[in-house]
């Protein structure tokens, strides 16, 4: 009775060490097969998957130009919009409001590239805070040129900006 409890329990432990055995060789097994993904592709595979995520980059380009349009540029029937905007800076900083002339320029295609000089007159702090105001604007709109001219008391003033205008 006691030599098969013995046998038994060897079987037993040998039944768990090749269960062991196994789960080890396999863990191993799966380790060692493991390369990276790359080293088991041919290079024209290695080739065909670049180009296709480099054709994936240059399909975004189309809704970018398209985000990138409606971002920056003004479209031309807006232009009187922005006018009065301008105008309503001067307004709120209480200077005069200045003769506003758009110079359009061919840039690409659709896009013109405008421009606007501004001359008004007042203190520094109001010529400043009129640039902070003009670049606040929801479109892009930068200074070309800034010239300020120191008179007794106040600032004379002569800025261009530009800005592109879509057709």
């Amino acid at each position: 009775m006691q030599s098969r409890k013995l046998i038994l329990r060897i079987i037993f432990v040998l039944f768990l060490l090749a269960i062991l055995f196994s789960a080890i060789t396999a863990t191993l097994s799966a380790s060692l097969s493991k390369q990276p993904a790359d080293s088991k592709k041919s290079p024209l595979q290695k080739q065909l998957t670049e180009l296709t995520a480099e054709w994936q980059e240059w399909k975004k380009i189309p809704f970018e130009y398209k985000l990138l349009k409606k971002k920056i540029l003004i479209k031309q029937i807006d232009l009187p919009v922005l006018r009065t905007e301008i105008v309503n800076i001067f307004l709120k900083l209480n200077l005069p409001p200045p003769q506003l002339d758009f110079v359009n320029k061919k840039y690409f295609e659709e896009i013109r590239k405008a421009e606007v000089d501004i001359k008004c007159k007042g203190n520094y702090e109001q010529i400043k805070r009129l640039l902070y105001e003009i670049r606040q604007l929801p479109k892009l709109i930068f200074p070309l040129q800034v010239e300020l001219k120191k008179e007794e008391v106040l600032t004379n003033a002569f800025i261009k900006l530009a800005f592109f205008v879509e057709e």
